[in-house]
């Protein structure tokens, strides 16, 4: 299981940039649908960011600390505009709400950032209400923040069991949390013998590969939709949950590859058992056309069709699929 899931998480990024998609094949009536994007214990509604779309992880602000974001080649980068809010690290963060943690299951995280700067973070995995942590990067409960070199990768991949962590475990909503923020005084020159923490003003980080698995579970999606969105885990789209042998079968895939592309369809021990070419549907404005294009009315008028959302739709046909099985 443990192989498994790592090599799922080493080809996270080649499955959303080159679409080698793994939809369910056919079961003889019914199958179950598991997302490409998350292996069957991902807790994360975002594991990276190669649809451009970041929620539900977000940055949270302490005024006068300041800081901004934006989306590019598949990464998160946060920009630290003003890294001191007077309250402590936790006026910069980076984070994911809405987590379910159960008591006595093993977790895996996996998080790569790299800094533009030297500077520090500090992780934590925890209930929002009352603040206790179920782990953190450094192993204890000391808020002691893990130091970042200049363009280097800092890798955390780790396991924790919650209920053995840094405190007792509480029931409640949980998030995942990294904080930066500049946290100056006598405390931190004590504890971590620097007299500033955090990462400085002007600096980004770059947050990607992103993961939180329940190794004992079958994964849940966040406990409530804080964000007003319910995202799906894949740009694969199914309205079933299983094909007939003899009948069509067809899903949809939104890219913003105006060419077609290659995808698999693999069974439930990973192995391919199609593979096949998408054909791209153009020219339907209805649905969103992916680029603004001057086109004719009925009446011969020149008119603008400007960008809807973005992306092409793609249809992935495995009809030729023939074999029961999921």
């Amino acid at each position: 299981m443990k192989k498994s899931i790592k090599a799922r998480r080493r080809s996270m990024k080649a499955i959303a940039g080159s679409l080698m998609a793994a939809v369910v094949a056919a079961a003889a009536v019914t199958g179950t649908m598991f997302p490409v994007s998350a292996s069957a214990g991902e807790l994360l509604g975002a594991t990276n960011f190669e649809d451009g779309v970041g929620l539900p992880w977000h940055i949270c602000s302490t005024a006068p600390a300041v800081q901004d974001f934006e989306i590019e080649n598949g990464a998160y980068t946060v920009t630290v505009k003003n890294n001191f809010g007077g309250s402590g690290r936790w006026d910069l963060q980076f984070r994911h709400r809405g987590l379910i943690i159960v008591a006595g299951h093993k977790y895996h995280v996996h998080a790569e950032i790299t800094p533009s700067e030297d500077g520090t973070i500090y992780s934590c995995i925890g209930d929002y209400a009352d603040y206790h942590e179920y782990w953190n990067d450094t192993g204890n409960g000391d808020w002691i923040p893990s130091k970042l070199t200049k363009g280097e990768k800092f890798i955390i991949d780790t396991e924790f069991i919650a209920g053995e962590g840094p405190s007792a475990f509480q029931d409640g909503p949980a998030q995942w949390t990294f904080m930066y923020a500049c946290d100056k005084g006598a405390e931190s020159e004590s504890l971590y013998g620097l007299t500033d923490t955090g990462m400085p003003s002007g600096s980004t980080l770059t947050f990607d590969n992103m993961s939180l698995e329940d190794l004992d579970g079958f994964g849940v999606e966040p406990s409530n939709n804080e964000y007003g969105i319910i995202r799906p885990k894949s740009n694969v789209r199914l309205n079933q949950v299983g094909y007939y042998k003899g009948l069509k079968k067809r899903a949809s895939y939104t890219t913003d590859a105006a060419e077609p592309l290659e995808f698999d369809v693999f069974d439930a021990s990973g192995e391919s058992v199609y593979h096949g070419t998408s054909t791209i549907i153009s020219g339907d404005y209805d649905s969103g056309t992916p680029k603004d294009t001057i086109t004719k009315t009925t009446g011969g008028k020149l008119i603008n069709k400007y960008k809807d959302s973005g992306t092409y739709v793609h249809i992935l046909d495995f009809t030729e699929l023939q074999t029961a099985g999921d």
